[in-house]
């Protein structure tokens, strides 16, 4: 009788614990979603009954009962402000269709709950091209923003390039070292948003992507710089020989190349 009246006074005090701190309920997600691997996503959850600084664990497992590994950035979460119900979290780099996100109290790991039915994480893949930059441009190109373009190799902009928020560049070749050089006098025109991004990256898959996939932006202008003939190549074997593709310095200190 006394082990049976301990056993009740335990529970009543987890339950009243648990009651303390709001039972967790994931929201989202919450079974059947289908996301891109290194994305980021919502984390939603109920705050009905959850006082506010509570805090909460994220993890990522591919199994309802685990193993569970904690996601980057989502670790003692307060619900409070900004991240009362919700959060977001990078979606792990590895092909699933059976992911789950435990969502667990920081300070009662008998508090927590999943999503009610799998998620599926696609393969990671390499980006797809559909117009591939390379060589010099001397006119005006515009890169359109419903297109995402390969850089091939070294290009070198001796007129304009026009690049629309919300486009999307990768070093085309994997393994290859792919840089924009905006000669002296050339221009590049990059106006992204907090919404509409431009964003440079690698053509390969999450996960896949290496140092030198994509080298850069590289400006070069006529200002003067501090070497014996006043100008000099950009390191990297981005440059021509002699002075011409890939070269900086000049006399122009009110130059505005780029």
């Amino acid at each position: 009788m006394r082990l049976y009246a301990t056993l009740i006074a335990v529970l009543m005090l987890t339950t009243i614990a648990v009651m303390a701190q709001g039972v967790a309920n994931l929201t989202y997600p919450n079974g059947g979603e289908t996301f891109r691997p290194g994305s980021t996503q919502s984390l939603t959850w109920d705050t009905t009954g959850v006082p506010f600084n509570q805090r909460w664990n994220f993890q990522f497992g591919t199994s309802p009962v685990g193993p569970w590994t904690n996601l980057a950035n989502a670790v003692d979460i307060k619900d409070s402000g900004s991240t009362r119900g919700r959060h977001v979290w990078r979606v792990p780099t590895t092909g699933t269709s059976t992911g789950y996100i435990r969502m667990i109290a920081a300070n009662n790991p008998s508090n927590w709950d999943i999503n009610n039915a799998p998620f599926t994480i696609e393969d990671p893949q390499e980006i797809g091209v559909d117009s591939t930059l390379r060589g010099e441009i001397t006119g005006t190109v515009r890169l359109n923003r419903k297109k995402v373009y390969g850089i091939d190799g070294y290009v070198y902009v001796s007129g304009t390039l026009v690049i629309e928020p919300g486009t999307i560049v990768v070093g085309d070749t994997i393994g290859q070292n792919s840089v924009i050089s905006i000669n002296r006098g050339g221009k590049i025109v990059a106006d992204g948003t907090r919404e509409n991004p431009i964003v440079f990256t690698s053509r390969a898959a999450p996960g896949q992507r290496s140092r030198g996939d994509w080298g850069g932006v590289v400006i070069c202008g006529r200002a003067r710089i501090n070497v014996p003939s006043g100008e000099t190549p950009i390191e990297g074997g981005i440059a021509d020989p002699n002075p011409g593709k890939g070269w900086y310095g000049g006399t122009d200190d009110d130059d505005s190349s780029g």
